[in-house]
């Protein structure tokens, strides 16, 4: 099992839904596949590929530089949600699963914030079960604009 920090921000969904998403209806929304800016290419998320079922999401959402929301989740396989229907295929090399049923996306995102996957042709993202509070946020762990990045132990040093 590995750890992963995942940061929202209001670049994509509010608040309001990315923590309604997760939190009720146990999804986490996330494209695996990313277009270029001229919009004609497509390149695989970054990290998406690495995060596998039974990973630890640890997820904040943004403001201003200050968290709003802190939960981990477990990620698992789409027959253990409370709605297996929701979903269709996996997203080949990842656990992200497509939506055969986005109803309760489109219902939670109203402003239509969230993409479909290019690649995919549908909304992706991960099946969750809340397993606690995330660690304390810590933006240094983000380089650059890095949204999902796994967890490293700092380095101790022996004396």
């Amino acid at each position: 099992m590995a750890l992963w920090l995942f940061k929202a921000t209001a670049t994509k969904a509010s608040l309001e839904c990315t923590t309604n998403l997760a939190e009720f209806d146990h999804f986490l929304c996330k494209a695996g596949n990313d277009l270029k800016k001229k919009g004609t290419m497509t390149q695989r998320a970054i990290n998406v590929d690495q995060v596998q079922v039974g990973d630890v999401l640890h997820c904040y959402y943004i403001l201003k530089s200050v968290p709003y929301w802190n939960s981990a989740y477990e990620v698992i396989k789409s027959e253990k949600h409370p709605h297996p229907e929701w979903f269709g295929e996996p997203v080949e090399g990842t656990a992200l699963y497509t939506l055969a049923d986005d109803a309760f996306l489109k219902r939670r995102d109203r402003e239509g914030a969230y993409d479909v996957d290019p690649v995919a042709g549908a909304y992706t993202g991960w099946p969750l079960v809340r397993v606690g509070k995330a660690m304390k946020y810590d933006g240094k762990r983000f380089p650059g604009q890095a949204t999902l990045v796994r967890y490293e132990e700092p380095a101790t040093t022996s004396v």
